[in-house]
């Protein structure tokens, strides 16, 4: 019914309060939660920006409900109402006001900041981040910069003591969105925080980097691995001279063990340490090699690994084939040749079917493996201090990987 253009008017003028009055009356949360998901099936299957009646009519009362709950899941059916009313009907959610003059877009950031506050549940919130995201591409306009800043710490401030990888995961898109839109202004802005005596942008990097490959969704993937790639294009040292975890360095007392939690307390995992512009690359390596093991899986292939000489890492000689001779470094990758065939090879792309404003995204229809590829022969050709920096800290694998791509 909600699809169908004839009848909508009708629809929202009779089942609309109905199912208002049924999520404010309903007493068993596992009945609101479903009202709600109700709901949200109603708004994917409407057109941009809604119809009238739509946010007039339910927008206030499903407000009024998710400010009165502490039902896990009616919290996370409510976030992902909301990411709808923030994607299809924006500029009448910010010019709606309740009867104190508080605009929509004012309940939803209160709501943002109430489950991300310091005692609420991160898997009550599992779905803030969506929602924060969507609020970075739909509501620019509507929010101004001393608001849009203070969103910015809200979220900054629940990842500086964030616990689960999923939760932590589930944010990084709103910082991904941040940084392609405005990479300079959002590490000027982290950087000018603080949390428990680290600054907001070595807070963000530390849980994006730890949480990276945690990232759910295959746009949300891509514009993760976009942003770390303008992060590092900026070369900005208050990034530089940020270090962390880099590669695990072997334990022997846990050599051939079964690591339980109080040996691994006992003996906790040790990492080298490198420059945060270090583990971007590290990162976006290993993107681009499970990209395409994954389409080697789907073809029956045998994988990056058989392409990658074990020889040639054993006697690669480290970083020798990375001096300065004059030529471009990268030595005879013919072998590794039809990695460009796959970087033309469609990866997995069916989230985010119903999301208009993600299918109209460029990135979203970008190839992220030629992307990829372009990035790194762009920082191999032009950045001498790349090869010097950044290259002695690759493993050998990393490197032999690096120069595959760059051939």
């Amino acid at each position: 019914m909600a699809g169908n253009a004839s009848a909508r008017e009708a629809f929202s003028q009779r089942a609309l309060p109905v199912i208002g009055a049924a999520i404010t009356q309903a007493t068993d949360g596992m009945v609101v939660s479903s009202g709600i998901d109700l709901i949200t099936g109603l708004l994917k299957g409407v057109p941009t920006p809604m119809p009238a009646g739509y946010t007039e009519t339910i927008f206030p009362v499903l407000m009024q409900v998710l400010t009165a709950s502490s039902d896990s899941e009616v919290l996370q059916s409510g976030q992902a109402c909301l990411k709808y009313f923030v994607q299809k009907d924006a500029e009448r959610v910010a010019q709606w006001h309740d009867e104190n003059g508080k605009s929509g877009l004012e309940h939803i950031v209160h709501f943002i900041a109430v489950m991300l506050s310091p005692d609420a549940s991160e898997s009550a919130a599992l779905f803030i981040g969506d929602l924060v995201a969507k609020v970075v591409q739909k509501c620019g306009a509507y929010i101004g910069g001393t608001d849009f800043a203070e969103l910015v710490r809200i979220v900054t401030a629940r990842l500086a003591t964030a616990h689960t990888s999923s939760f932590c995961a589930s944010n990084i898109p709103f910082y991904s969105q941040l940084v392609i839109r405005h990479p300079t202004e959002t590490v000027s802005l982290l950087n000018s925080m603080e949390f428990g005596g680290r600054s907001g942008l070595e807070v963000v990097l530390s849980v994006w980097f730890k949480s990276y490959l945690d990232v759910q969704g295959y746009y949300n993937r891509k514009i993760s691995a976009v942003a770390l790639t303008r992060l590092f294009t900026l070369n900005d040292a208050r990034i530089n001279s940020l270090v962390v975890p880099g590669d695990l360095i072997p334990n022997a007392a846990n050599n051939g063990k079964i690591v339980t939690r109080s040996m691994s307390r006992t003996n906790p995992d040790q990492f080298t340490q490198i420059p945060a512009s270090a583990k971007m690359i590290k990162l976006l390596l290993a993107e681009i090699e499970m990209d395409v093991e994954s389409t080697f899986a789907r073809s029956g292939g045998a994988g990056l690994s058989a392409v990658i000489d074990e020889d040639e890492l054993d006697n690669d000689g480290g970083d020798d084939g990375w001096e300065d001779d004059g030529g471009d470094g990268l030595g005879d990758t013919d072998a590794f040749g039809y990695l460009d065939d796959l970087a033309g090879s469609d990866f997995d792309d069916d989230d985010d079917e119903d999301d208009e404003d993600i299918q109209a995204d460029p990135i979203y229809n970008q190839d992220l493996n030629e992307a990829l590829g372009s990035f790194f022969k762009q920082a191999v050709q032009s950045n001498q201090s790349f090869r010097t920096s950044i290259v002695p800290l690759l493993t050998d694998r990393e490197q032999t990987v690096l120069s595959k791509i760059c051939s």
